[in-house]
């Protein structure tokens, strides 16, 4: 049986610095309601609460990432992420 693929788009790539297609969604959901402006940027903070810079993307987004939709209802990650820190 062939399962063909409905749709692809691009979607949230990483959250904050996690891999948002490894995340279980309850993470997700922690990590959507969480203040952008409060929460320190993985990528651009450097340990001592002295030098962390706070994220500056709305959400949290650190890059896209095309997600394949697929007939029976599944979705699913597709290649790497693009990163836009």
């Amino acid at each position: 049986m062939t399962v063909h693929r409905q749709a692809v788009r691009y979607g949230v790539g990483e959250m904050y610095g996690l891999d948002l297609a490894s995340l279980p969604a309850g993470k997700v959901r922690q990590l959507s309601s969480l203040n952008h402006k409060k929460t320190p940027c993985p990528f651009k903070s450097h340990g001592s609460t002295r030098t962390q810079t706070m994220c500056s993307k709305k959400g949290g987004v650190c890059s896209l990432r095309q997600y394949a939709n697929f007939v029976d209802g599944r979705v699913e990650a597709l290649k790497l992420p693009i990163i836009w820190h």
